[in-house]
């Protein structure tokens, strides 16, 4: 029974988590570079954005990072093909004080 107990609070903490973070769907509207490592883009509207999260439907991504480097040739490749993307964001605006940062994205065929 403490297994099972364990096992529910563990599964409602991570899903809670997330059930407070941004999300969006949609083609890339647009991707800025800003001083060199930062990128802001919007695809689709910007939903359920933490309170942090003030300009309109942008997105931030560092390129500091091997996850961010890889979301940014995600980004582009989708906007020259005209695919959907689909962000899930990290509930937090760690890449720049006003942006979602995304904590995966995924492109729909």
């Amino acid at each position: 029974m403490k297994i099972i107990t364990a096992l529910l609070i563990t599964i409602y903490l991570f899903a809670s988590n997330f059930a407070f973070a941004g999300d969006a769907s949609g083609k890339v509207k647009h991707i800025m570079v800003h001083t060199g490592d930062v990128v802001m883009f919007s695809v689709g509207t910007h939903n359920n954005k933490p309170a942090c999260s003030t300009v309109a439907d942008d997105w931030v991504l560092s390129l500091k990072t091997e996850k961010g480097k890889a979301m940014y040739s995600m980004l582009l490749s989708a906007a020259a093909q005209g695919k959907t993307v689909n962000i899930i964001g990290e509930n937090a605006c760690n890449g720049w004080g006003d942006r979602e940062s995304p904590l995966y994205m995924y492109v729909s065929y």
